[in-house]
């Protein structure tokens, strides 16, 4: 998808992409699932990889952040969760947020992962962290 231009328009956007990532069983009640399993969407990993060299950190550094998360906040819509933890991407220490969608049929869903702005997520609610 890397070679796909940003806005060019992919088919089956919402077709799943299983992975072998889980959510740890220490915050499933969190996010308010019994499913650890993830997957992608196309979308998702377009979304990726319209980051270029940014999007490969962050896809390489996913299976760290949900491992052993920092914080867990709500995101805009009540079924979906910003994970996040501070990781070293291109030698600076940042925080990644993953954001999480728990879908109803159980196919729990990775939206998206970005470098998060703290003044952007002191702006949600907080549901867990670590101290």
């Amino acid at each position: 998808m890397q070679k796909l231009p940003k806005g060019f328009i992919i088919e089956n956007p919402h077709d799943l992409i299983y992975t072998d990532f889980k959510l740890p069983k220490n915050i499933l009640h969190v996010v308010k699932t019994n499913n650890q399993n993830l997957s992608f969407t196309r979308l998702s990993i377009k979304h990726l990889a319209e980051k270029e060299e940014l999007g490969k950190s962050l896809l390489d550094h996913i299976g760290q952040v949900l491992e052993n998360p920092d914080t867990i906040h709500v995101g805009n819509f009540s079924n979906r969760f910003l994970i996040s933890k501070e990781v070293v991407i291109r030698e600076t220490r940042k925080s990644q947020v993953i954001t999480v969608e728990i879908m109803e049929d159980q196919n729990n869903i990775i939206v998206t992962s970005f470098i998060g702005k703290n003044s952007y997520l002191k702006n949600l609610k907080l549901l867990w962290g670590t101290t």
